[in-house]
């Protein structure tokens, strides 16, 4: 089973949207990238949050207080199998960027989806893992990365990111069963930051 999927994921694939077509989206654009920490309901930025261009949400992070969240999404990023119905009726979203390059999580979308689906290259995935000294990098942090690393937006804006102070707002507390290193993807982020100047962390 695991291995029919995986197959049948690499040939969905060749329906997937061309690098090119989908880095051209972010050129001179601004970017609004919204994490999923509890701690985003602490500030009332939606409106600035829809101001942007582009908004991406990941994950399970669907809206459930504009006023904090915005009402807005451009793109849904993920690596957690949210069903396909769910996805278009919570975030109804211009174009999908699956994150994980683990195929065998992947759900075997629709043709129709996956014509609107980028698919993070395992090459990037890997530079940013090794960039992290081989820990897997989370969702958040490799949108981030292939924004400012591989694409020319305008400026990225990241709203909801707390480097998990506080628990993702959708879960009952912070995970500690998880392959990610915390601390290690703030100090990384902060150095985009310094090399990046259109890269902010909007709630500080």
């Amino acid at each position: 089973m695991k291995f029919f999927k995986v197959l049948s994921n690499r040939l969905l694939k060749l329906f997937t949207l061309k690098e090119e077509k989908f880095k051209e989206f972010f050129n001179d654009k601004s970017v609004a990238i919204i994490g999923n920490a509890q701690s985003l309901f602490d500030y009332e930025l939606g409106d600035e949050i829809d101001s942007h261009d582009i908004v991406i949400r990941m994950n399970s992070g669907m809206i459930q207080k504009s006023i904090s969240q915005g009402s807005k999404t451009t793109i849904w990023a993920s690596s957690f199998p949210l069903k396909e119905n769910v996805v278009n009726n919570e975030f109804n979203p211009k174009y999908i960027f699956w994150i994980t390059p683990k195929l065998s999580v992947k759900p075997l979308y629709s043709i129709s989806f996956h014509k609107k689906m980028f698919m993070l290259p395992f090459n990037v995935w890997e530079e940013l893992f090794k960039n992290l000294d081989e820990t897997r990098p989370t969702t958040g942090l490799s949108i981030i990365y292939f924004l400012l690393e591989h694409c020319s937006p305008k400026n990225v804006d990241l709203y909801g990111f707390d480097f998990f102070e506080t628990k993702s707002f959708y879960l009952e507390k912070i995970r500690t069963d998880t392959p990610h290193n915390f601390s290690k993807e703030k100090e990384y982020v902060l150095s985009l930051m310094k090399k990046h100047k259109n890269l902010q962390l909007r709630e500080k």
